[in-house]
């Protein structure tokens, strides 16, 4: 069941049910056949239905019983990635996460994106007072990935942050990353 498109189709229906055109958004004249008392009774019942299937299917969502459809993103998709001079790993997730074009659709982790960069050699697994961190290597360095020390209202901590060209760098090679994503689960 394509719940993206139920949710669409669920749109149209209330929108007809209220008396407004679902297309131009234009109020319907009352005689039309959409106006009629027992047409609109019809289209508000099965708006009613249509609610509860996509409340439901969130809710079994939760559950993890309706299977996601794998991260990915168009090119399109992409085109509209904002760049920022420097951000975290997070942020830079964060960010590709809200390019999704569905909500059926995986969430993009830090994780899988730090283990494609370590797999680049962009990134290294260092032990620093008994923690282990991922570090920009040498390489990385050069491509603009950098750490610095960060002083917040809640705590100390050095972040490793990428630069406008290190971003750039993900975003092009984005296929490459979706390539390791799926080849690293399939194991």
């Amino acid at each position: 069941m394509n719940l993206e498109l139920l949710k669409h189709a669920q749109g149209y229906i209330e929108n007809m049910a209220k008396g407004i055109h679902p297309l131009t958004g234009e109020i319907i004249s009352d005689n039309e056949i959409l106006n009629n008392i027992r047409i609109s009774r019809c289209l508000f019942y099965v708006n009613d239905v249509l609610k509860d299937i996509l409340t439901n299917a969130h809710k079994n969502i939760s559950k993890n019983k309706i299977k996601l459809i794998p991260f990915s993103l168009t090119t399109k998709e992409l085109s509209q990635y904002e760049y920022t001079s420097s951000l975290t790993i997070s942020r830079i997730t964060q960010k590709l996460n809200q390019l999704r074009s569905s909500e059926w659709m995986e969430k993009l982790k830090v994780s899988q994106l730090s283990a494609w960069l370590v797999d680049l050699d962009l990134l290294q697994v260092v032990e620093e007072k008994g923690h282990k961190l991922k570090r920009p290597t040498a390489i990385g360095e050069n491509m603009g990935t950098y750490v610095e020390h960060v002083i917040n209202h809640f705590r100390e901590y050095d972040a490793v942050f990428y630069n406008l060209e290190m971003q750039k760098y993900i975003i092009t090679h984005f296929n490459d990353f979706l390539n390791f994503i799926h080849q690293t689960e399939k194991v």
